[in-house]
């Protein structure tokens, strides 16, 4: 009997969407991804430098910061990556 995988029954426009979103994230360098050495799987993802700090500033503590402080985070990792 064949084994099932994960994502087997899942529609393929969500998956597409997905492995899309993972791509965008890796290139901002949001989350690093390691891959098997067969084909393309991802095997695991983690946040990178970039994603731990923008986790950290954005929702560590998320009473005590305003959208404004938030908006700020963001331009400025943003203003890194060009």
């Amino acid at each position: 009997m064949k084994k099932r995988s994960a994502t087997e029954d899942t529609d393929p426009r969500i998956l597409d969407r997905l492995r899309y979103h993972m791509g965008v994230l890796k290139a901002a360098g949001v989350v690093d991804v390691a891959y098997q050495r067969d084909g393309r799987q991802v095997t695991s993802y983690r946040l990178g430098a970039t994603g731990e700090e923008l986790f950290s500033e954005l929702f560590v503590n998320p009473l005590g910061r305003s959208s404004s402080r938030r908006a700020s985070v963001l331009q400025r990792v943003a203003a890194r990556q060009h």
